[in-house]
This record gives structure tokens, C-alpha cells and sequence, in this order.
């Protein structure tokens, strides 16, 4: 897998997909409030066309948005559930407790809890991006949770590069938002600059977004032996 074409493809999916259509940008731009709108969008990307898709099929983008977040609510709640239990095992921890000839230590259970959540984020980090790409693809909910078709493409991509991916996509997308944050900073001493900046924030907001799901999908491709062009 050639990350770097990866990267380079879909940045220029992205630039070509908005610069000169002004109108499809502005309406993304909208969509970031209306964030199924902007996600729906994201959906067509992942599902794969040539070019950028035009914004129609308003209801349609709109559900198709809340599909998405759907599913990432869905796979949010474990992870909610177990940094509560954690947190409440360790406020409610105050020392080794004692019943009868067994010894149990609350402690302990903090740490297996925290654990349990640290695997399962790991785990999130990894599937998440491909089931996206999977109900994207195929438009059916249920195949963003069909984890042995999930770490199929994966182990098919291979694990090393699979993860290197997603590290470079990370690295990306922090980068984007350390910018924005240090322009925001600079912008506390200058209002109107400030003001420059959460404008320039709402505008770029369609670009990574498209840039992000055309990667993904790049690197879903390449999990499956018929198709690598991206």
C-alpha cells in the first residue's frame, strides 16, 4: 500500500472537488451546522465516485448523516459505560477491603476496569475508520458491525501498514487543528483576526472533511484484492 499516493489523491479529490465549485462548497460550509447534512456528504465520498458527488438528495444526505453518527454513538457506548465504571471504582476506592478469608482490593478492579477501556479504545481506533468505509459502501447499518468482514480487509491491507495509515492520518489531522488552535490563540489579542479565524475554521471544515473520507476509503481498497485503485 502506497500511503503517500494515498495521501496525495485524496488531498487533490478534495481541492478539486470544492476550488472552482463555489456553490457546493457553500452549501457544505452550511452543512457543517447541519452536521447530518456534511456527514451524509462524507458517506457519497466513502462510497466511491471519480470525482466529488454534487450536494442533492437533501433528505437523503440527511439521513445518511445520522446513520453515521449512529453507528458511531453505537460503538461509543462501551466505552462510555466503562470510563464511568471506572471513574466510580476509583472515587469509591479508599483502601484494601476485607470479607471473610477472601481479600478484594477495589484497586485492583479500578485497574482491570481501566484496562478493559484502554484495550477497547485501541480496538475502537482500528475498526471504527473501516466499518464506516463498510456501511458506506454497502448502505446497510449492519455491515459497520460485521467485525469478521471488518478485520478481514484489514489483516488483507496488513496490520503494520494498516496502523501506519491511520498514525499518518492522525498526524495530519492534529496538525490541522494545532494551526487553527495557535491562529485562535493569536486571535484572543485580536478580535477581529479571532472572528477571521472561526470563519476560516467553517470553511476549511468541508476540505478535511472530504480529505478524510476519500483516506479512509483509500485505505479500505486496498483491503480488497479486486480493487486498488483509489
Amino acid at each position: 500500500m502506497d500511503i503517500g499516493e494515498i495521501v496525495t489523491s485524496s488531498f487533490y479529490y478534495a481541492k478539486e472537488g470544492l476550488i472552482g465549485h463555489w456553490r457546493r462548497w457553500f452549501i457544505l460550509i452550511i452543512g457543517t451546522v447541519i452536521f447530518p447534512i456534511l456527514y451524509g456528504y462524507t458517506v457519497r465520498v466513502m462510497q466511491g465516485n471519480g470525482t466529488a458527488p454534487e450536494v442533492e438528495g437533501y433528505l437523503s444526505l440527511f439521513f445518511d448523516g445520522l446513520k453515521l453518527v449512529l453507528i458511531q454513538i453505537i460503538y461509543a457506548v462501551p466505552a462510555i459505560i466503562l470510563t464511568i465504571a471506572t471513574v466510580t471504582s476509583a472515587l469509591s476506592f479508599d483502601g484494601p477491603v476485607f470479607s471473610s478469608s477472601v481479600a478484594f482490593t477495589p484497586g485492583l478492579a479500578t485497574a482491570g476496569l481501566l484496562l478493559a477501556l484502554i484495550i477497547y479504545l485501541i480496538a475502537y481506533t482500528l475498526i471504527l475508520p473501516m466499518a464506516l468505509v463498510s456501511f458506506a459502501r454497502s448502505s446497510r447499518i449492519g455491515e459497520a458491525f460485521q467485525f469478521n468482514k471488518i478485520l478481514a480487509i484489514i489483516r488483507s491491507i496488513g496490520w503494520i501498514e494498516y496502523i501506519l495509515a491511520l498514525i499518518i492520518l492522525f498526524v495530519i489531522m492534529a496538525g490541522i487543528s494545532v494551526v487553527i488552535q495557535i491562529l485562535s490563540f493569536i486571535g484572543i489579542i485580536i478580535p477581529l483576526f479571532y472572528i477571521l479565524i472561526m470563519i476560516l475554521s467553517f470553511a476549511i471544515s468541508p476540505l478535511v472533511s472530504i480529505f478524510h473520507a476519500r483516506y479512509v476509503r483509500g485505505i479500505f481498497l486496498h483491503g480488497e484484492p479486486d480493487q486498488k485503485i483509489i
